[in-house]
């Protein structure tokens, strides 16, 4: 699937890939998992390459192609 972020198609920093599958990722502080509180945590958007499996981190989400139009 293709993504784009602040208005510019993403692409892959080490194969020039174009498609992506993505998750949501939370990124845990050591203070919170140690309250056992890691929902508290942030979360971010990171972008894996279906071609070489680089991945990119992005803190606001990536529009879709669909999205996008």
């Amino acid at each position: 699937m293709k993504f784009y972020a602040a208005d510019k198609q993403v692409r892959c920093l080490h194969c020039g890939g174009e498609s992506f599958s993505s998750r949501q990722v939370q990124l845990n502080t050591w203070f919170a998992t140690f309250l056992n509180l890691d929902w508290l945590n942030r979360r971010a958007t990171a972008l894996e390459c279906t071609a070489c499996g680089q991945i990119q981190w992005f803190k606001q989400k990536p529009t879709t192609a669909s999205e996008n139009d």
